[in-house]
């Protein structure tokens, strides 16, 4: 004879169990997930040498593998900067170029001194801007020492916009005027002439802002026979400098500058 409900009273949790038509109770399916953990592990047998030694291996192959990522991923980022580094932009200021400027006369009124800009890349520049220093012109002391160039912050220079192609050259981005009268006080030793600057420019590979200085002084060149009369050479210290060998304060500013917008 069937026992019914009232047969087992109301709290019987077997009136809860799962008939096949309707979704187990939640406390139906954890009672037989203890069951079954309590079986698997009073009826699991003792583990064996070579399920120790399957266990070694998997370890060993998994070990192996994310050693073998590591490297493949190290060696991917030394691939990777040596084509960057192979292609990016690189900017630099190879010399100057001196040209007289006459008026009607025919008499030379000024001299247009303009610096050789050389992208010697593999790409274009990009987002670059240049500034320089107009003027910087000091009188010539008794021992004939170079004072020296005026220094130059260049987070608060004038940004002038431009771009060079991959392999170009340009003397048309930068010139500055000399007049005459300071030429010829240049020729006779009394005057020193800088000519000095920056190039700020990005590559289309990274983030990184890179900054080109360059420092030139114009000085009598009692060797030199050209129409001029004078001789540069590349200014002393770190006047000259490209990235990481430029000097603390201008590492300063060009951190200053690659928070601003552009």
């Amino acid at each position: 004879m069937r026992e019914t409900k009232s047969d087992k009273g109301k709290d019987d949790p077997r009136d809860n169990r799962n008939l096949g038509d309707n979704s187990p109770d939640p406390t139906e399916v954890l009672r037989y997930l203890i069951r079954w953990f309590r079986g698997f592990h009073l009826h699991r047998e003792k583990p064996k040498v070579t399920d120790w030694v399957t266990v070694v291996l998997t370890l060993a192959v998994a070990g192996a593998a994310i050693c073998s990522a590591w490297i493949f991923q190290k060696q991917l980022n030394l691939e990777r900067g040596s084509f960057i580094a192979g292609q990016r932009a690189y900017v630099n200021v190879n010399g100057l170029e001196l040209t007289p400027v006459a008026d009607a006369h025919k008499k030379i009124t000024f001299w247009k001194v303009c610096p050789k800009i050389v992208n010697s890349g593999n790409t274009s520049t990009r987002e670059m801007w240049f500034t320089d220093v107009l003027g910087d012109f000091k009188p010539a002391s008794a021992d004939l020492k170079p004072p020296g160039p005026t220094p130059q912050d260049l987070s608060q220079a004038t940004r002038n916009r431009g771009t060079i192609g991959a392999h170009q050259e340009t003397d048309v981005l930068l010139q500055e005027p000399v007049p005459s009268y300071v030429m010829e006080s240049a020729r006779n030793r009394k005057t020193w002439i800088y000519i000095h600057g920056a190039i700020i420019y990005g590559d289309f590979f990274t983030k990184q802002t890179h900054i080109t200085r360059y420092c030139y002084s114009l000085w009598a060149n009692p060797g030199l026979t050209g129409v001029s009369g004078v001789g540069y050479a590349m200014c002393g210290g770190r006047t000259n400098c490209q990235d990481e060998e430029c000097d603390a304060a201008t590492q300063e500013q060009l951190k200053k500058i690659e928070s601003e917008p552009n």
